[in-house]
């Protein structure tokens, strides 16, 4: 008997949970409700005096409102915090100098989501005359300022990286892969100045954060994407009149600073739709093709070949869209050969 009480004991000892942390344990997992007041006023945050435990100083908020319920007035609270933020950042970047429209477009869109990572709804309030759901949603100021600080670090790490990678080329006398590293750079960097300014928003406070002086700017590096491209040229080899023999042979010679530049792509194509070839410059920069006359000659015994970069296909080595102010002196660039 004694012993069947002793088991009784055990087997009820080990059915009780302690409240320490134990492996195998479930965590209790606090339940958050969206508070909904119910009181025939409206509270002093719907009539725009603010909210007592989430002032200005401290939180970036929004308010939402839906006649369905209290969920719809929540994303309607959260959208509208998203339009201040997006208000914010489209307007530090209305006087940005950039003539790519789809760059301010995507930083505003990508900054606005990951701004809105941390936002909350704090408050509700129902208008029981109205049947209308109000919603109070809040983000803290230090959490959106953080987000943008790990940004701006993380760009200047970038850049001062990609400065170091492309001079590293340049000096390699790798011209065309150090040109997309450049560009890259650029675009990357040009993200530095909206966060700054964005940063500077959302601050109540003077304090902005600190561009280190080996920081590259979006000047430099943009400098070394224009010292690049104007310097290469386009030089024909032979001359007109190897037209005029059944095996045709079209030699160019692409240069960098006076010296061979390889790998630049150059397309042929003549006045017939029948000729097109495209090449790649080699180690001494020469691009040549062969073809035959008949081929080129139309039925006045007629021909011009253009030789040209290729820039769709020198697009394709690049992370972004390639600028005309920066790379529209390629397209004039050319050679022809007429018979």
């Amino acid at each position: 008997m004694h012993y069947i009480v002793l088991l009784l004991f055990l087997i009820m000892s080990a059915g009780c949970v302690t409240t320490g942390s134990t492996i195998g344990t479930i965590p209790e997992v606090e339940i958050v409700t969206q508070p909904v007041s119910n009181s025939p006023e409206p509270p002093d945050w719907i009539l725009g005096r603010g909210h007592k435990q989430f002032t200005h100083a401290q939180y970036l908020v929004g308010i939402g409102f839906s006649d369905r319920n209290t969920v719809s007035a929540s994303e309607s609270a959260r959208a509208e915090l998203a339009k201040n933020i997006r208000f914010k950042i489209a307007s530090v970047m209305k006087d940005y100098n950039s003539n790519d429209g789809s760059f301010v477009e995507t930083f505003i869109k990508t900054e606005t989501d990951a701004l809105l990572e941390g936002v909350q709804i704090k408050d509700g309030w129902f208008d029981s005359q109205k049947k209308v759901f109000y919603s109070f949603a809040v983000v803290k100021r230090k959490d959106v300022l953080a987000t943008i600080q790990d940004q701006i670090d993380t760009v200047m790490a970038s850049s001062q990286m990609t400065m170091k990678q492309a001079d590293s080329f340049y000096n390699d006398n790798e011209i065309l892969k150090s040109l997309v590293y450049y560009y890259n750079g650029y675009n990357e960097n040009s993200k530095l100045l909206p966060l700054l300014r964005t940063y500077n928003t959302v601050n109540l406070f003077p304090e902005v954060p600190v561009i280190s002086a080996d920081v590259p700017s979006a000047i430099d590096f943009k400098k070394k994407v224009q010292t690049i491209i104007g310097n290469i040229e386009v030089e024909k080899i032979t001359d007109n009149a190897s037209i005029r023999n059944k095996d045709v042979s079209f030699v160019v010679k692409i240069t960098y600073d006076g010296k061979p530049l390889s790998k630049l792509p150059i397309k042929f194509h003549g006045n017939s739709y029948n000729f097109v070839s495209r090449v790649l410059s080699n180690d001494n920069g020469i691009c040549e093709v062969k073809t035959n006359s008949a081929i080129l000659l139309d039925k006045d015994n007629f021909a011009i070949v253009k030789a040209e970069i290729d820039l769709f296909a020198l697009s394709r080595r690049f992370n972004h869209r390639l600028k005309k102010d920066l790379f529209g002196r390629l397209e004039t660039l050319d050679v022809t050969f007429k018979k």
